[in-house]
């Protein structure tokens, strides 16, 4: 493991359920940061609570940030399509970048490099709106391919 490197993953919490493929693939990008370097967590979204932090009990750090762009997971079809529609409509508000979460994200990670923001999602990205600084040591990367993010439902036996 790299000491002197620090992987900070943002994603938000519509984004750790082991039960979906968009969590499974947040733990993947968790476990790969864990192997090579020191790893802390930022989870964006609308209330902290333990389970979160469960999640990443194994984290060096995990930090919470209030973010309200993006509604808590429906629970009916019906919802999730209305939801997701709403989204396609108010596509450059949802995606603009936010100027407090920038903040948060710096007061969490400001300090000289250097570090990886590895980024869960576009969206996390595009609102937080911190490009990579070389001369600071900061690299920023997102996870783009959601083509395979296919909820799979987990069972327990």
């Amino acid at each position: 493991m790299t000491e002197d490197v620090t992987v900070f993953l943002v994603t938000h919490d519509f984004a750790i359920d082991p039960r979906s493929g968009g969590g499974q693939r947040t733990m993947l990008f968790y476990e790969a940061a864990r192997k090579v370097a020191r790893t802390e967590v930022i989870v964006l979204g609308l209330a902290d609570h333990d389970g979160l932090r469960q999640v990443f009990r194994d984290a060096a750090a995990f930090h919470f940030v209030r973010q309200d762009g993006f509604p808590e997971r429906a629970a009916s079809r019906l919802r999730r399509a209305m939801t997701t529609i709403l989204r396609l409509v108010r596509i450059r508000r949802i995606f603009a970048p936010d100027p407090q979460l920038r903040r948060d994200i710096e007061a969490i990670v400001g300090r000289k490099g250097p570090y990886v923001i590895l980024c869960r999602y576009s969206y996390p990205f595009m609102k937080m709106d911190l490009p990579s600084d070389l001369a600071t040591g900061r690299l920023v990367a997102v996870d783009l391919d959601d083509l395979d993010d296919l909820k799979y439902e987990t069972e327990s036996k």
